[in-house]
């Protein structure tokens, strides 16, 4: 197995996670939060495959790279599809397909990010009106609000709330509501309707999120120190932190 068939096997059990999670089977909905683990180990696994067999490429980066607009809109699409019969009103409808695309939103903000940095870099390479000493000034005369400087419970308040907005925290999330909800049907008692509050709490609190994540992008400095990683060749790239703009 190559490593773009192990990128495909591993959106396949994120889309059967996202089937199963929407179940009204405890048993069917906790296999589907393994599955998105399943996802995970295999979406770590890809690379090393690729590396093993000397196959890396933009391909294989660019079909990794897709997966993940897939497998965070299967977790909530199974949510949707679990709670659509208790969207009983048109706003409570519009509420759920608003979390649907949030997952999609939030990954198109690095997504557009980077693709507006290429396409400036290679127009400035043309133009040959590249000038990294003028940006890196721009970038120290505006330096980075310190996280530090937030209080610590701030931060954490905020990192949890966030939660289910992360791929990573969502899918242990998913998985600790199913196991919760597995342990109460076999006791006879009632649990919350975890899917259902989820899903509104990603279509309320999500475009908020993607608005001030966009603000953010825009008022920042991020893009600018997105395009000297690629200009200034001076620059030490360190991995995974350059993945990421912001």
């Amino acid at each position: 197995m190559n490593a773009n068939q192990v990128t495909v096997l591993s959106v396949f059990f994120a889309l059967m996670g996202g089937l199963l999670i929407s179940t009204d089977s405890p048993l069917l909905i906790l296999i589907g939060a393994v599955f998105f683990h399943i996802f995970a180990i295999l979406d770590m696994s890809d690379g090393e495959v690729a590396r093993y067999r000397g196959e890396g490429g933009v391909q294989g980066h660019y079909l990794d790279w897709f997966m993940h607009f897939i497998t965070p809109t299967a977790l909530v699409m199974g949510l949707f599809v679990a709670s659509h019969e208790k969207l009983d009103s048109n706003l409570m409808i519009i509420i759920g397909l608003l979390a649907i695309v949030i997952p999609i939103l939030s990954k198109s903000i690095q997504n557009a990010g980077w693709t507006v940095i290429s396409w400036t870099y290679m127009r400035d390479k043309k133009n040959q009106n590249i000038d990294v000493e003028k940006m890196q000034k721009i970038i120290s005369s505006h330096p980075r609000k310190r996280e530090s400087s937030t209080p610590k419970w701030l931060r954490r308040l905020k990192s949890i709330l966030l939660m289910p907005f992360e791929d990573r925290w969502s899918s242990l999330l998913i998985l600790i509501f199913a196991i919760l909800g597995g342990l109460f049907h076999i006791f006879n008692i009632e649990f919350i309707d975890y899917r259902l509050i989820w899903l509104i709490y990603m279509g309320i609190i999500g475009p908020m999120y993607i608005i001030y994540n966009v603000h953010v992008m825009i008022h920042s400095n991020a893009l600018l120190d997105g395009y000297l990683r690629i200009a200034d060749e001076k620059r030490k790239v360190s991995f995974p932190e350059d993945d990421f703009l912001g």
